[in-house]
């Protein structure tokens, strides 16, 4: 099964990155739009997991030991770069430092899930699929400022399908 930990995020947060994916649109840049109910902060993807590995991965979520934090949703940004982008995503401010620190708490127990790049605590919005056009490129520019408080934990799975993919979540811790 695919698997990814993750923090959910707020309606509040949800709905305004569901604005910007509207304006989004008017853009002729082709891309594919982040289903809203689907829009989570990743902490570590896993990847194709075997039972024995989502035991680990279950182990390993129930040993963090952290608190609930305060999270500010405030820039957007693209991997891999604002020059060459592939994906579209809005940006961690406040609760940057303890979401990498609950990444690198991961990172220790669950060796073997190393990824290339370094950790950028983030929303994917949207994948481009194209050159983007100055609708794009002007999202750089804007601000948003919506905070939550972060609560949980969640080893989720996801299924491909042909409308893209479906999020179940499999195990969730709540921080203290």
């Amino acid at each position: 099964m695919r698997c990814f930990i993750s923090t959910p995020i707020s309606k509040e947060i949800r709905d305004k990155l569901k604005r910007i994916q509207e304006k989004l649109k008017e853009s002729r840049t082709r891309m594919k739009l982040v289903e809203p109910k689907n829009m989570h902060n990743t902490l570590k993807f896993l990847g194709d997991i075997n039972g024995k590995q989502k035991k680990k991965a279950i182990k390993a979520l129930e040993s963090i030991e952290a608190n609930s934090f305060e999270l500010e949703v405030n820039r957007f940004g693209a991997f891999p770069n604002q020059d060459y982008i592939k994906v579209l995503w809005a940006g961690v401010g406040k609760g940057e430092k303890e979401m990498k620190d609950i990444r690198q708490k991961l990172d220790e127990k669950l060796p073997g899930f190393e990824e290339k790049h370094e950790y950028t605590p983030h929303i994917t919005i949207a994948r481009v699929k194209s050159k983007p056009d100055k609708t794009i490129t002007n999202l750089f520019n804007e601000r948003i400022s919506k905070q939550m408080q972060v609560k949980k934990i969640r080893l989720m799975k996801s299924k491909l399908k042909k409308t893209g993919p479906g999020y179940t979540e499999v195990h969730a811790i709540e921080l203290d």
